[in-house]
């Protein structure tokens, strides 16, 4: 058996499904009701494999926004801004409040030396 990737597969659906509306043409009646038939299942399964390959594309989307975190933005006087929607980003949250951007907090010795007298709960 052999293994197709996403990509080939509608363009496959496609021939056979224009192969089929040729031979309900050049066929006798009896067996134009069975190819209409299997045209209509290769249309939906022409749809069910586009609509995977949207959800694939959302969720791969989904994914990048919400789970791939980045190192927040350094301001002046110890302000850290979202890199996604560049509003101020709380030092003790995982995911910004405002977008929804998982944060990846990285401090230098200096940032924790700070952020220890500031009373921050990671540091403590």
């Amino acid at each position: 058996m052999t293994h197709l990737k996403e990509k080939d597969i509608i363009p496959l659906l496609d021939i056979v499904k224009s192969e089929y509306t040729k031979r309900m043409v050049e066929e006798s009646p009896q067996t134009i009701k069975q190819d209409e038939k299997i045209e209509e299942e290769l249309t939906q399964a022409m749809d069910i494999i586009s609509d995977y390959e949207q959800v694939i594309s959302q969720n791969n989307y989904l994914i990048r926004k919400y789970e791939v975190a980045c190192k927040p933005v350094r301001m002046a006087a110890g302000l850290y801004t979202c890199p996604e929607c560049g509003k101020i980003a709380d030092m003790e949250s995982i995911y910004c409040h405002h977008c929804g951007k998982k944060l990846l907090w990285i401090w230098s010795k200096t940032e924790k030396r700070t952020a220890k007298k500031k009373g921050y709960k990671k540091w403590k």
